[in-house]
């Protein structure tokens, strides 16, 4: 479970969900392999708390983008 701090366009052209970090930590970086759950992410708000299950592909995986990145396999709404 995290909770969401932004959902962007990345590049212009890649559509990401970022999670919450403690300050000085790595920005968590979710990546999305199909349509429904990238459309799940755009929904969600600010602050809201979400369930990401996937696969980390770490820090060196997609270069263009700093933090560690997660290919996500389903996006759902967390509760607090």
């Amino acid at each position: 479970m995290g909770q969401v701090k932004a959902f962007y366009t990345l590049l212009g052209t890649r559509k990401v969900l970022e999670l919450k970090t403690y300050e000085g930590d790595l920005p968590v970086i979710c990546l999305f392999l199909k349509n429904e759950d990238e459309y799940a992410a755009s929904q969600l708000k600010e602050d809201q708390y979400v369930n990401i299950k996937g696969k980390c592909v770490g820090t060196s995986a997609y270069n263009f983008i700093k933090g560690v990145k997660i290919e996500v396999e389903s996006v759902k709404p967390g509760k607090e």
